[in-house]
């Protein structure tokens, strides 16, 4: 037999996730804080050169990229990038969900898939590629359906 505890403090809400779409630059001028402090979460979790930046965002949505960004309550807590290409086809990349706010576990999980939801209904195909020791990635895109195709 097991035991569980929880701390007040621990408790997490689970039904306070939200996505916004920014598939314009008015509305990415709207969220432009919320999106740079994503980048300074990014960028204090991992080491990786400044990935991108806010200018680099602008240009995604200038050439047609689609932008979710997750919400926790009031709290911007992550962002993927859809870029459209032939036949329907969407190209996942840069997702991330911080772990500098407490928030639900399964909150990646929930985002590729709502985010998902908000694509034009004709996609066919969506594909994506993540590092080999990014376990989270790997097991976001198997719960929400994505099937490993080939190692790189």
């Amino acid at each position: 037999m097991i035991k569980f505890k929880l701390q007040k403090s621990d408790y997490i809400e689970n039904y306070d996730l939200s996505i916004i779409s920014i598939l314009n630059r008015h509305k990415l001028d709207i969220l432009s804080n919320d999106i740079k402090l994503l980048i300074s979460y990014f960028n204090k979790e991992y080491d990786w050169n400044d990935m991108f930046n806010f200018d680099d965002v602008q240009t995604r949505i200038s050439k047609g990229h689609h932008l979710f960004i997750l919400y926790y309550g009031h709290n911007p807590i992550g962002y993927v990038f859809y870029e459209p290409k032939e036949n329907n086809e969407f190209y996942l990349y840069n997702l991330y969900v911080t772990n500098q706010i407490k928030r639900p576990s399964y909150s990646a999980i929930w985002f590729v898939n709502n985010s998902i939801k908000l694509l034009p209904n004709t996609f066919s195909t969506i594909t994506c590629v993540c590092e080999d020791w990014h376990t989270a990635a790997h097991n976001t895109f198997e719960k929400n359906g994505f099937i490993k195709y080939e190692n790189s």
